[in-house]
């Protein structure tokens, strides 16, 4: 099982950085769940940047930009539900163009939609439980 030596690896580096007990059993739990579902190279080639978009909050497919992906903070500043970071704001492009805080372009640059993130780096999305 392909698995297995990135688990024995990953509880040496847990170690060394001493991530905690309880934090890393947490940790290689989740490794050997996700290994125990996909256990070849090519299925986890497949199924982690999936994970890792839906960890670091981004979508799966292009937003739309449709009305029902909008969330109305008032004062006319739309938040994009799929993606946190996406705004429209009449503060800026007159609340006519969304724009992405994580662009690497820059923040406040217009997006057109479709839009789909090629980044999926983990910024620090706000978790609700």
């Amino acid at each position: 099982m392909c698995g297995m030596s990135i688990i024995s690896q990953a509880k040496d580096e847990l170690r060394r950085i001493n991530f905690g007990e309880e934090d890393s059993a947490v940790m290689i739990d989740l490794l050997e769940r996700f290994f125990a579902q996909w256990d070849s190279g090519g299925a986890v080639w497949a199924v982690a940047p999936i994970l890792r978009r839906l960890i670091a909050g981004k979508c799966l497919s292009p937003l739309t930009g449709e009305q029902d992906e909008w969330l109305d903070h008032g004062q006319g500043v739309l938040q994009n539900r799929r993606i946190s970071s996406v705004f429209k704001d009449p503060r800026f492009h007159g609340g006519e163009r969304a724009y992405d805080l994580d662009n690497p372009a820059g923040p406040r640059e217009p997006i057109e939609f479709p839009y789909f993130p090629q980044d999926a780096r983990v910024s620090s999305p706000i978790v609700e439980i």
